[in-house]
């Protein structure tokens, strides 16, 4: 009996990983793609893919909707929830490294600003 629930447990893991991992390599290379595409820096289309790893609110809205249809079942309901809250949450985390901090940016800016006035 435990081996059964051990093995339902992992697999339900799993399937979180599983559609984290997708949805993070899914969304991070259509919109890097898209932002270099549009001739974005390396840097502004890694910061781009990783914002739009945030779009948490929009995914529970739909997922709410296609629970409350019928369309899908509460169990791929919940795997899609943890699904759109870690990728929301750890968007920060990743985006500070990958771009900066707000404090080194306007920094950089003020660099730019003032070498552009001495010229």
């Amino acid at each position: 009996m435990l081996a059964i629930v051990l093995a339902i447990v992992l697999a339900i893991v799993l399937a979180i990983v599983l559609a984290i991992v997708l949805a993070i390599v899914g969304k991070g290379v259509a919109c890097y793609g898209a932002a270099r595409w549009h001739g974005e820096s390396h840097k502004e289309a890694l910061a781009i893919s990783t914002l739009m790893n945030a779009g948490g609110l929009m995914e529970l809205i739909i997922l709410n909707i296609g629970l409350q249809r019928g369309i899908i079942e509460p169990a791929l309901f919940a795997i899609m929830v943890m699904m759109a809250i870690i990728t929301t949450l750890m968007a920060t985390p990743i985006f500070e490294p990958v771009y900066g901090s707000k404090d080194l940016r306007a920094a950089a800016e003020l660099a730019r600003v003032k070498s552009l006035l001495h010229e």
